[in-house]
């Protein structure tokens, strides 16, 4: 860790400057104003050992981010093999907001597994639908019990929603012609407004650099907590996000991000960039101008200095310490 902290602050300012490349999004209540050369980093190791550089103070929406823990939360309660038969589990080369496949009328009367599903839990369309997965009566009920865990393995207990966005969320006419759509051919298992309200409320859901840091090292300790002796999330389901998170985090540019930066990685629209390197290392990032894709145009960029420098990605021959 002596080394990342003499030369990540070096890093970061090197790779600041990309954001004059990118534009700040003006739809998501908060950051209409903010300095889009802000660029923080946290690392924490896994033993629990903590670097932060730059601008870490700033809280921002976890927004795409939060469909990892949504899904970990709902593979806990349904299992893997009941929860893609829901969805797919392949890149969908297409925009994160892409409309769902549209079958025939008679598609609701087929068996499920003959339907055609949304390409991955990653995309709004599968993120929505994993949404209705979730155990719980009533959307509240499956916040708490997400909350409840994005608070532990965080190592926040204040982490909560932000009213302002999750009010700006539930206004997105692109994500409910989704759900509707969803609900029409019978994927959905609730009520699409249900599906909405739970998915808008996870988007909302507010953090630093360092909680994304802390759950992202949850994830590259196999789904163990510091400090903690059980798993939070168990083995097998840590196995399905990561491999998630390498095909389809960054959507379609998710091909380009494995070959440029190589690890597992989940980016949001608010800027904030959740990675790690399994075994070793928690990432957590914001820098809130966004490229074309809508992912942190300066945090891609310095985390691409990270594995350059320290050998980090998957795909190298040998990871270094």
């Amino acid at each position: 860790m002596d080394k990342l902290q003499q030369q990540l602050p070096y890093l970061l300012e090197k790779a600041r400057p990309y954001a004059c490349q990118g534009h700040v999004p003006d739809d998501i209540p908060g950051l209409k104003k903010v300095n889009p050369q802000w660029l923080g980093m946290t690392i924490v190791s896994a033993s629990g050992k903590e670097i932060a550089v730059g601008d870490v103070q700033v809280r921002f929406p976890l927004q795409s981010i939060a469909k990892v823990f949504a899904l970990a939360q709902a593979l806990m309660d349904q299992g893997v093999e009941e929860l893609f038969r829901h969805v797919g589990m392949e890149p969908s080369g297409g925009p994160v907001d892409e409309l769902p496949p549209v079958s025939p009328s008679a598609w609701p009367r087929m068996p499920r597994e003959a339907r055609r599903k949304p390409a991955n839990p990653l995309i709004d369309s599968g993120a929505i639908l994993v949404s209705s997965l979730m155990n719980g009566e009533t959307p509240q009920e499956k916040l708490h019990r997400l909350l409840r865990l994005i608070r532990v393995i965080s190592g926040n207990p204040t982490v909560r929603v932000n009213e302002h966005v999750y009010l700006s969320e539930k206004k997105n006419l692109r994500n409910r012609a989704i759900a509707y759509l969803l609900q029409e051919q019978g994927c959905l298992l609730t009520d699409a407004e249900e599906a909405l309200d739970l998915y808008a409320m996870q988007c909302a859901i507010e953090v630093s650099c360092r909680d994304l840091a802390y759950m992202a090292t949850c994830l590259a300790n196999g789904g163990t907590v510091w400090g903690l002796s059980k798993p939070v999330i168990p083995r097998p389901i840590v196995r399905v996000l990561t491999a998630l998170m390498v095909t389809c985090g960054m959507y379609d540019a998710s091909g380009q991000f494995a070959v440029r930066v190589g690890i597992p990685a989940k980016s949001g629209v608010s800027g904030g960039i959740l990675a790690f390197v399994p075994g070793k290392y928690g990432i957590g990032i914001f820098g809130p101008a966004l490229d074309e894709k809508g992912t942190s145009i300066a945090g891609v960029q310095l985390l691409s200095e990270c594995v350059n420098q320290w050998g980090w990605s998957l795909f190298e021959s040998g990871v270094k310490p």
